[in-house]
């Protein structure tokens, strides 16, 4: 089409380039202007996320913490399907998990759910490995076993800032150890995670608390585990979920709903002054018998001493102890804690506890004797809490090694096959399926994507069995430009070494008296005279900061003279490395008093006027500036034969 409207079209300003300007920008205005009703089924479903690659890869980077720390503790991963019987979840009464779920009936009758957690799943997979008539855990390597997992799972409730329908949970569990050292290991685990993040404690606390201390509590003003509400359903494990909403609720709230269950306003009232005690201790004088026989007595043993390993551990300082942490889910047994924003800004982080009785509750009596222990650590939370803290790494590009251009089609065959041959030497490689119409383009394309290095498949080179291969994070230290180097195809695996050897090389040093003298015995005087002269003394490649002066021209209305040659000098220098910068001023006897120049894009923001002083000046210093300069020679000078007599002066070669 082009063609032919340059044929049709008789103005001798429209060329081809500019009618194929003119139509991009005409298609990407109608595409602005144009409207479409977007159909809903577009949209992620309510509750639910789309993870495109820039959130993908902060995925994975919060995953490959969570993987890491659990390696460092010693546990092994696993997974299971996100569908399950609905029967696994319907445990006691009470809980709100059991009316939240994705549940359904399948074509054969089954009545399943997508998973609303990971704990009855891990029980599961436990019990399949067990002896339910003796209680035996016939897994290889035996008790304990310390697994994690990384599950989607998937619940319908009401969406807010850090609550999902669909919320990945970081699960760390062990199975098999009845005493505190088990609780202690996962509290660390997931302290080591907030440092690794970053993220201190006082930031982020960890409440703990004991089931047994509030299930002694709670019998002692009337509420035991044997009791039934009025309607025959648990009365202990309905007051937990009750409790378990005080931050929530507050105090008058939950008083009313433990009305409801037939616990009485005094009994809710001690209840209530117990849960805000301020430490172990205290609880202690509430809840143990003045005669020390109290069953309360080891639960409250079992709470200090998890504490003292705590600090000997060296992660104590996470640690506050809160009466009032329960944990909604019925099946905590012993202790149990909670993770949370010490700002007051975000809901739970992370919580976990002791359930020793849930695999009785599947397997039956033969497993009552088979402990467990574990944490459920949701993505939501935590990526709220890092985004607010800016500690959310910046991930950019694809993360490929190479991208690998063929100059044009016919070329391509070769290109696939040098690329197969890198990601045969273990590199990630991106070979791009269509050339670019403009080779800088190809160049543009591997920069955004993050490769380290290009590779243009170019004619010229193939035909001396070579490909020219360039590093686009590194720079030749003689010139200050990207590193180039020509590798046999036969030698693809040499390219590491070769882009080595060039980066050990010495820079160059610059000769300034030689310069000098040169400019002297000429005479060159006018400005331009003394351009081509610097840039015939000593190579631009040779350098990457530097700083050269030249005398102004005629007089001060004759700017677009100077902007002539500025631009001449911008146009000479823009090929230098972007971490590099140069500096020019000229001191004349007439009007204009200075000029400064810094390396730039664009030469027309050289040009501002102040008018107090009439300097001309560019105040960026583009991205490394003069800090970056090791060292300076400084000499002030004036040449004898200068027909204007104006000054040449602040002449510095930086290296």
């Amino acid at each position: 089409m082009k063609k032919r409207l340059a044929e049709e079209i008789s103005s001798p300003d429209w060329t081809e380039k500019k009618i194929e300007k003119e139509l991009d920008r005409l298609a990407l205005e109608a595409n602005k202007n144009a409207s479409i009703n977007r159909p809903s089924y577009l949209d992620a479903p309510s509750g639910t996320r789309d993870f495109y690659p820039p959130d993908l890869f902060v995925r994975n980077w919060l995953f490959g913490k969570f993987k890491e720390v659990a390696a460092e503790f010693g546990f092994v991963e696993y997974d299971a399907p996100v569908l399950e019987h609905v029967e696994l979840y319907e445990r006691k009464a009470g809980e709100e998990i059991v009316d939240q779920m994705y549940n359904f009936v399948d074509k054969e009758g089954d009545h399943v759910t997508l998973r609303p957690e990971m704990t009855p799943t891990l029980a599961r997979l436990v019990l399949n490995q067990t002896n339910l008539s003796t209680g035996e855990v016939a897994v290889e390597g035996g008790l304990p076993l310390k697994w994690f997992s990384i599950p989607q799972c998937w619940r319908f409730e009401t969406t807010q800032r850090g609550r999902k329908r669909e919320h990945y949970q970081w699960n760390m569990d062990m199975v098999g150890v009845e005493h505190v050292h088990a609780e202690v290991e996962l509290l660390a685990a997931a302290s080591s995670f907030f440092r690794k993040c970053q993220i201190g404690p006082d930031v982020v606390g960890i409440k703990v608390n004991s089931r047994k201390v509030l299930e002694a509590l709670l019998a002692k003003y009337g509420v035991s585990k044997q009791d039934k509400d009025k309607d025959g359903g648990d009365l202990f494990s309905k007051a937990c979920v009750i409790i378990d909403k005080l931050d929530k609720i507050g105090a008058c709230a939950v008083k009313e709903e433990l009305a409801k269950i037939g616990i009485s306003e005094e009994s809710s009232l001690a209840i209530l002054k117990a849960l805000d005690a301020p430490s172990i201790e205290a609880l202690a004088e509430i809840v143990i018998d003045d005669d020390g026989s109290s069953s309360a007595s080891e639960a409250i043993a079992e709470v200090q001493r998890l504490f003292s390993l705590a600090k000997d551990y060296g992660f104590d300082d996470y640690l506050i102890f809160d009466a009032s942490v329960v944990r909604g889910l019925a099946y905590y047994t012993g202790i149990v804690w909670e993770a949370f924003d010490r700002r007051g800004e975000l809901r739970a982080i992370m919580g976990g506890g002791r359930y020793d009785r849930l695999l009785e509750l599947y397997g039956g009596k033969a497993c009552a004797n088979i402990p467990c222990v574990g944490f459920g650590f949701g993505d939501c939370v935590i990526m709220e809490l890092l985004n607010d803290l800016n500690l959310v790494p910046r991930f950019t590009g694809s993360g490929v090694d190479y991208v690998v251009c063929a100059y044009n089609q016919d070329l391509y065959g070769k290109a696939a096959w040098i690329a197969s041959q890198l990601r045969a030497s273990g590199k990630k490689v991106d070979l791009m399926p269509t050339p670019k119409k403009k080779v800088a383009n190809s160049f543009k394309h591997a920069d955004v994507s993050g490769a380290r290095r290009m590779v243009f498949v170019a004619p010229d080179e193939v035909e001396r069995s070579v490909v020219r291969i360039k590093d686009l994070r590194s720079k030749d230290p003689t010139t200050g430009e990207a590193i180039q180097v020509d590798v046999p195809l036969n030698e693809l695996h040499t390219v590491d070494q070769r882009i080595q050897s060039v980066m050990e090389k010495a820079p160059a040093v610059f000769d300034l008296a030689a310069w000098k003298s040169t400019y002297l015995e000429k005479g060159k005087t006018s400005s331009a005279a003394v351009m081509d002269d610097f840039w015939s003394t000593f190579d631009k490649k040779n350098w990457s900061i530097w700083k050269a002066v030249y005398d102004y021209p005629d007089d001060n209305e004759d700017l677009e003279s100077t902007k002539i040659i500025v631009t001449d000098f911008m146009e000479k220098t823009k090929s230098l490395s972007d971490s590099c910068f140069g500096v020019m001023q000229i001191y004349s006897s007439l009007e204009i008093e200075g000029l400064w120049l810094v390396r730039g894009e664009d030469p027309e923001l050289l040009f501002g006027t102040n008018e107090d002083t009439s300097w001309f000046t560019w105040s960026q210093l583009g991205p490394d500036p003069s800090d970056q300069v090791k060292s300076a020679v400084a000499e002030l000078w004036t040449p004898t034969d200068s027909p204007n007599n104006k000054e040449i002066a602040d002449m510095q070669i930086f290296t």
